[in-house]
């Protein structure tokens, strides 16, 4: 067996030696993959579980809303629901005023003449535009029949009304206590007045 030549030593050798050092680099490449692969996914873990802490959080703060958005809502039923009260109130007020108004421009006229032809005008224009009825007649106690007889009337021709006598019906109670009366509904009977109102 002949000995190798140098230069056939060498060749082997340069050749072990690259492949030796190949090996260091396949392994050190091999462990720089492998070290990148378990950070991606440390990585990716890490930002999976981000991502589903924001979404606690979102939904959290979806909840809040919600509720707030449900408060508001009742505030504002309740804010309208107070507005409508105030109106209602401000147009009964507004009534009330109206016929306060009337009624003391009324009252004024009243007493603002002596003359017995306008005061019964002005009696049957208060009954009309404040008491609101339209059918009513106005009665003058005659002292020598005793009786009630009409003077004036709106809605129904004076002809048609007879004297009431003193002491009958609601004649009798509003005579005797100066009170005025009111029948109630279907408590009276078809030929009687539904109310007696003395105006003395």
């Amino acid at each position: 067996m002949n000995p190798k030549s140098p230069e056939k030593s060498d060749v082997l050798l340069k050749f072990f030696e690259e492949g030796k050092q190949f090996s260091m680099d396949l392994l050190k490449e091999n462990e720089r993959l492998r070290l990148s692969l378990a950070s991606q996914k440390s990585e990716s873990a890490s930002l999976k579980n981000g991502t589903g802490d924001q979404l606690v959080q979102l939904d959290k703060e979806k909840e809040h809303y919600k509720e707030e958005l449900e408060k508001l809502r009742t505030t504002l039923e309740e804010v309208e629901l107070e507005n409508n009260e105030i109106a209602e109130n401000y147009v009964k007020v507004e009534e009330q005023n109206q016929n306060m108004a009337s009624l003391y421009v009324a009252s004024y006229r009243l007493h603002s003449t002596l003359d017995f032809k306008k005061v019964i005008e002005i009696i049957k224009e208060i009954v009309i535009n404040l008491i609101g009825s339209e059918h009513f007649g106005i009665f003058l106690k005659d002292e020598r029949s005793n009786a009630l007889c009409p003077i004036a009337s709106e809605g129904i021709p004076i002809q048609k009304i007879e004297s009431i006598k003193i002491g009958v019906g609601l004649s009798r109670k509003a005579t005797e206590t100066g009170d005025s009366y009111v029948y109630h509904v279907g408590k009276k009977k078809s030929d009687e007045a539904l109310a007696c109102i003395p105006l003395i």
